[in-house]
């Protein structure tokens, strides 16, 4: 029986088992290595019972606001601006040739200038006649009342307004004076009327038109004076 070979085996299972006592890393227990990693993972967790840590938001800069700008003080004023009124004629140029139509007749612009001159007087709204008489009112409505004319306008309807007023302010001398209205339609006469003049220094007062069917279309009143001098004309619609 050769026995070298068994030796030779048991020599180096021995020397196996001897290698592996002596080994440090088989010294660590197997738990050891185990719980490495686990406690890794709980340091990187937050503690449960510790308050989660929110990061504070960035401060945001309060936006600038720009002061306004304004380009026209007018519009940035809560106050309405109105627009100036024409300048009044002075008391001395009411009684002036230079108020009157350039053709007026001499005689005419001196019995004019002769008038007295009252606080209520303006300048005249057309020709003046032989005796300086003039109208310094004169205009168109559809009403009447307190002797001057209401709702004033240049356009009447048909089964709606019942007549066309012609209101007039007459300042002559204090005497007794006659005053005659046209009525033209397209520019043809149609009727005229004579207005009586009472014998002080202004006088309102009217003519009128009633408003029919058969009187459609557009309309012009002239005022003309004793000697035929045309004092004022205005003009005005009739519709269906």
């Amino acid at each position: 029986m050769n026995r070298a070979p068994l030796t030779t085996a048991l020599l180096s299972s021995l020397v196996c088992v001897l290698t592996l006592a002596c080994s440090p890393s088989v010294d660590a227990p197997p738990q050891a290595k185990a719980d490495a990693p686990a406690r890794a993972v709980e340091a990187a967790e937050p503690s449960p019972s510790a308050a989660p840590h929110t990061p504070a938001p960035a401060s945001t800069p309060e936006p600038e606001i720009a002061a306004p700008v304004i380009d026209d003080a007018v519009l940035a004023s809560t106050t309405p601006v109105l627009a100036p009124e024409p300048k009044a004629a002075a008391p001395n140029d009411l009684r002036s040739k230079s108020v009157l139509p350039a053709d007026t007749p001499e005689a005419h612009v001196a019995a004019f200038i002769n008038l007295p001159l009252n606080k209520r007087d303006k300048a005249p709204v057309g020709g003046v006649g032989a005796s300086g008489i003039h109208l310094d009112e004169l205009v168109v409505g559809k009403g009447w009342a307190s002797s001057r004319c209401e709702d004033i306008g240049a356009r009447f309807e048909v089964d709606t307004d019942e007549r066309v007023n012609v209101c007039f302010r007459v300042v002559h001398p204090s005497v007794a004076e006659t005053v005659t209205v046209e009525w033209a339609r397209a520019g043809k006469l149609r009727s005229s009327i004579e207005v009586n003049v009472r014998p002080t220094h202004a006088y309102l007062t009217r003519a009128w038109l009633p408003v029919s069917a058969g009187r459609v279309g557009a309309w012009t009143a002239t005022v003309k004076s004793q000697d035929g001098s045309v004092l004022g004309r205005v003009e005005f619609e009739i519709v269906e």
